[in-house]
């Protein structure tokens, strides 16, 4: 028995020093180190995103982790599952339990995004010309939403192209879409371009083609069979200084102008008041006519009176007679000085129109040589006496006078104002001319030129005319259109060029309605108008001289064409003339 309780506890003592020495001889598995895999993180406001650690070695003993927000404001953290509070940047990170070791992920919170709803452009369609430039400005719905990026495109950039930024350029004729579409939602708003080529202006009479050989002003006229004349007064030193002769070019293509019937007209008072300039008219076979201021050195009343001199194919001969012997030639009577201007235009019938001024008064006068003109002096200058054009409203400066068929059309301009007289179809001396309204009451605008040419009337008989206006310290020009049905001007163009000092007509040509504006040191830019779109289009612009236009006369071609006459001038004394030729797009 003594034996075996030995042997038992020789046994216990056995295993316990086994177990020690299991004990002593086995190594722990310690963590190493931890990642989190992403380095960063962008979630909006209340939204959530899942973390995950991985530590090292796989195997660790003690994986346990600690995970924390730099600001629990921003984002909050738990066992990885990061939540968004609010708009901000915060660091998550992460820590063993095992030796500390940490690991780290940036978190950018963005407000919840704003998604697009719409988008608009401030312009759907728009008509230009070539080369014209065009910025397009478009609207995102809502306000505030997070990515208002767009893209800009062209279903035809052989029409239009357009930049990044929604600069439209015209390069053709034709139609294109412009397009522009969000980023967010693929929102699209679209502008149909419409691409409209314009005419071309070419000088035909060169800036000093004739040096120095201008006195004023200067008028242009075209006949039936398209042959266009220029009529001007020109200084010679065959003649005292006070005197200047008169002349008539025609123009034969090209840039080719000569004497026409290669003869002086007559000889005219020098001066550099554009109420002494001869004007044109031209009849329907082709005569040519021409008022000027007559010098008579035996008759001092004949001073500053108008005569009309026409060329029969073979010499110039004045209307009503030799002004020397004959005072038939004189419009109203020789005792009377005319301070001008003189503007004429022909009746359906052939009869000569002829408007003037006398005293402040404006009067119109024709020529009474029944329907034969087989001799041009053998007739007589007879008066509307029966009303003055002034309105008895103010004191006249400019009269003009346009025709429609046998109605004649007064244009009366005081220093302040301007308006319109209709007289009648028939000829004679006491019939009513009617006031058709004034086209502004004050602060009236411009160089007081006498050949403006403020009337254009249509084949239908529209009329139009245009002034200028003072606006503070520049001028605004307008073309206003008559209407019949309520018997009032309505403005149909303003356009503001700067200084006072720039010059406006209106013409049509092939029944379409022209604007030319001489801009002061600048060019002749040219504008047409869309009547049924009631808007206008930029034709273009001559050269720019860095001269004041002294005046500009327009004068219609026979097939949609017209031209432009003009005088220069430096320093108000020496003149140069020259013209260009507007041919419309075919």
């Amino acid at each position: 028995m003594i034996v075996m309780k030995n042997t038992n506890k020789a046994f216990l003592l056995l295993i316990v020093f086994s177990l020690i020495v299991i004990a002593a001889c086995k190594k722990e598995n310690n963590v190493t180190g931890v990642s989190i895999n992403k380095e960063t993180l962008t979630i909006t406001v209340n939204e959530s995103a899942q973390l995950t650690a991985s530590v090292e070695p796989e195997d660790a003993e003690d994986k346990g982790l600690l995970w924390s927000s730099s600001d629990e404001s921003v984002a909050s953290v738990d066992n990885g599952l990061v939540m968004g509070i609010s708009a901000g940047n915060v660091t998550i990170t992460v820590e063993t339990v095992d030796g500390g070791f940490t690991a780290s992920c940036a978190v950018t919170v963005t407000e919840n995004a704003i998604n697009v709803t719409s988008i608009t452009l401030g312009t759907t369609s728009v008509s230009m010309v070539p080369a014209e430039t065009l910025q397009l400005n478009y609207v995102i719905q809502p306000g505030n939403a997070t990515d208002q990026t767009v893209a800009w495109t062209s279903s035809s950039d052989a029409v239009a192209t357009v930049s990044s930024s929604g600069l439209v350029t015209a390069i053709a004729a034709g139609t294109t879409t412009i397009t522009v579409k969000t980023t967010d939602g693929s929102k699209t708003a679209t502008c149909e371009v419409t691409v409209t080529p314009v005419g071309t202006i070419d000088e035909i009479m060169s800036k000093g083609f004739l040096t120095n050989s201008c006195i004023g002003s200067v008028d242009i006229a075209c006949d039936a069979n398209g042959t266009t004349y220029i009529a001007f007064q020109t200084p010679d030193a065959s003649l005292a200084s006070s005197k200047a002769y008169v002349q008539v070019y025609n123009y034969s293509g090209g840039t080719t102008w000569s004497k026409y019937s290669g003869q002086n007209v007559g000889i005219c008072t020098a001066s550099y008041i554009t109420a002494n300039a001869p004007s044109l008219a031209i009849k329907d076979d082709g005569t040519v006519f021409v008022s000027y201021e007559y010098y008579d050195d035996m008759n001092d009343n004949r001073y500053d009176a108008q005569i009309v001199s026409a060329y029969d194919g073979t010499s110039w001969v004045t209307l009503g007679g030799d002004g020397s012997t004959n005072n038939n030639c004189f419009i109203m009577d020789g005792s009377n000085k005319l301070e001008g201007p003189t503007q004429m235009a022909f009746k359906q019938d052939g009869t000569l129109m002829m408007v003037m001024r006398n005293s402040g008064d404006g009067y119109v006068n024709y020529y009474d040589n029944g329907s034969d003109w087989s001799n041009i002096p053998t007739g007589d200058w007879t008066s509307y006496s029966g009303y003055k054009l002034d309105n008895s409203s103010f004191w006249a400066q400019n009269v003009n006078i346009a025709v429609h068929g046998n109605k004649p059309y007064a244009y009366i301009r005081s220093s302040t104002s301007c308006g319109v007289l209709s007289g009648p179809e028939t000829n004679g001396e006491n019939v009513q001319w009617e006031w058709m309204g004034s086209l502004v009451g004050s602060d009236i605008g411009g160089q007081n030129r006498d050949y403006e040419t403020p009337l254009a009337i249509s084949s239908t008989g529209e009329i139009y005319s245009c002034y200028q206006k003072i606006v503070g310290v520049d001028c605004n020009i307008y073309v206003k259109h008559f209407n019949t049905s309520s018997n009032n001007w309505e403005i149909i163009y303003t356009g503001n060029f700067g200084s006072y000092q720039n010059e406006a007509e209106v013409i049509i040509s092939n029944d379409i309605l022209y604007l030319a504006v001489a801009k002061y040191d600048g060019g002749i830019e040219i504008y047409k108008y869309d009547d049924d779109a009631n808007s206008w289009s930029y034709e273009g612009s001559t050269p720019d001289f860095g001269a004041i236009y002294y005046t500009i006369d327009l004068a219609p071609g026979n097939n949609g064409e017209f031209y432009i006459a003009y005088t220069i001038t430096d320093d108000g004394s020496d003149y140069e003339i020259g013209a260009f030729k507007y041919t419309p797009f075919q």
